[in-house]
């Protein structure tokens, strides 16, 4: 089969020059083929679901402030520091020496390290009985002594652990079911079990004003109910959770 003859020099001319228009042509249209690619939901009226995998990363709409990260520099250093007067102390003093495995007795002591463990001791509920007597005059007359404040209820809550439960209810936004626990829970329930078993009431005088501001709309009495055996009794907050 014979080979076609080369082009001639005028058939080579208007070829390159249909290469030279298509070539200048080629920026403009890779340009809009790139536009079209970095198109997305954000920057366009494209809707969510044609971003597919390619979703753009989202940017934050905080600027920058020109702080490094981590503390600023100058600023007050706040750490755990040990006490000069610890409350409780345990001396721990080796009986073999580590050298020569004999016994030590009365050793001369070279030096002292000090670790200091703090820590908060096991809280446990103290329940104050008050007695009000009520006594015979010769006359015939019976007098009765005045009620303390905050004995207004055969068995109520003391001031503390009512400020505990508001600031639990209204200061951490628990539930009345989690505060009763919150409260039970540490102190194991062993001490004063009526106290968390039983719907109890807390009146707002024992509690205090600043306690009673930080409870907006309840401010007559606080009712804690503890979650039962059976995970709650109808009507409880431990069967709404």
């Amino acid at each position: 089969m014979p080979a076609d003859p080369p082009p001639s020099y005028d058939e080579l001319l208007v070829l390159n020059a249909g290469l030279a228009a298509r070539l200048e042509q080629a920026p403009t249209r890779i340009a809009e083929l790139e536009a079209r690619l970095k198109q997305s939901s954000s920057n366009s009226s494209k809707p969510p679901s044609s971003d597919r995998l390619a979703k753009p990363a989202p940017k934050s709409l905080r600027g920058r402030s020109g702080r490094r990260p981590g503390r600023p520099a100058g600023g007050e250093d706040t750490t755990l520091s040990q006490v000069a007067d610890p409350d409780v102390v345990v001396r721990h003093v080796p009986d073999t020496c580590g050298g020569c495995g004999g016994g030590l007795t009365d050793p001369a002591e070279v030096t002292v390290t000090r670790r200091q463990v703090f820590d908060i001791p096991q809280p446990r509920v103290v329940v104050t009985e008050h007695q009000i007597v009520t006594v015979a005059c010769p006359c015939g007359h019976h007098t009765t002594a005045a009620t303390p404040d905050g004995a207004t209820a055969p068995t109520v809550y003391g001031p503390r652990i009512a400020a505990i439960g508001v600031y639990l209810l209204y200061g951490q936004f628990l539930s009345i079911g989690r505060t009763a626990d919150a409260i039970r829970d540490p102190t194991d329930g062993v001490e004063a079990p009526a106290q968390f078993t039983t719907p109890s009431l807390i009146h707002g005088p024992s509690i205090g004003p600043s306690a009673r501001a930080r409870a907006p709309g309840r401010r007559g009495r606080l009712r804690f109910r503890s979650r039962g055996p059976a995970g709650g009794t109808p009507g409880s907050s431990a069967a709404r959770r």
